[in-house]
């Protein structure tokens, strides 16, 4: 009986140490590439929710009542390009992205420039993310400048690209995981 308490124990353990392996080889992206998808009204271990809570509304869907709102997203390690696909329904003039560089300073870009009916996938891409990230976070804000209607955010996408295995020396692969922990995850 006791040798087989052993070999339990001792699966128990290998399985506990796979899946903490599998967890960090999941958050290397050895791909080159996450992606993540939220509906912005629940937090999820990646992306916030959309907030302030006085600016939105939450039905089916998110819906911007106020400019500006917020939502970070939190990276598990260094990459090089963010992609940021919003499905969502517009009858303004415009909606602009933000990231946020600084407590005053932001890179706005145009997410959409013509109003219409029904739900539409857009997206913006920021690259050079070194320059975004605040403790392993990048706060994006979403402007709508002339906001008459309420703007109504159905899903988010979130794709994060870096080299993948193949192009990048295993070792300096490694080595730049665990400096991204070591500076920006304190």
């Amino acid at each position: 009986m006791n040798s087989v308490q052993q070999i339990i124990k001792w699966i128990l353990i290998s399985l506990a140490g796979l899946l903490v392996i599998f967890l960090i080889v999941q958050d290397m992206a050895l791909t080159g590439q996450l992606e993540f998808k939220t509906n912005l009204k629940d937090y999820t271990p990646r992306i916030s929710s959309l907030g302030p809570p006085r600016r939105i509304e939450i039905n089916k869907n998110v819906i911007i009542k106020e400019e500006p709102v917020y939502f970070d997203v939190y990276l598990p390690r260094d990459f090089d390009k963010i992609i940021l696909e919003f499905e969502l329904q517009n009858k303004n003039p415009q909606i602009k992205i933000g990231a946020l560089i600084n407590d005053q300073d932001m890179e706005l870009k145009h997410l959409d420039d013509q109003p219409g009916e029904g739900f539409i996938k857009k997206s913006v891409e920021f690259d050079s993310l070194a320059r975004f990230l605040k403790k392993g976070k990048i706060r994006f804000a979403v402007s709508v400048p002339e906001l008459t209607k309420p703007v109504e955010i159905k899903n988010l996408t979130v794709k994060m690209i870096r080299p993948n295995l193949a192009q990048e020396n295993i070792f300096d692969n490694i080595y730049k995981y665990l400096t991204f922990w070591k500076n920006e995850i304190k």
